[in-house]
């Protein structure tokens, strides 16, 4: 556990916040056209992006 944190805590990409979470939640709840996935944080679209 200790070293996940620490590599968390080294990491200098883009990362995901607590409102991108929320914003994500939100538009899957009140959006009828939202896609089944949601990225939430910068660093889902880049992984969304590198995906395809």
């Amino acid at each position: 556990m200790q070293q996940t944190i620490a590599r968390m805590l080294e990491s200098v990409g883009p990362g995901t916040r607590a409102t991108d979470v929320a914003e994500a939640v939100w538009r899957a709840a009140t959006d009828p056209a939202a896609p089944m996935h949601i990225p939430a944080g910068a660093d889902a679209e880049q992984w969304v992006k590198e995906a395809a």
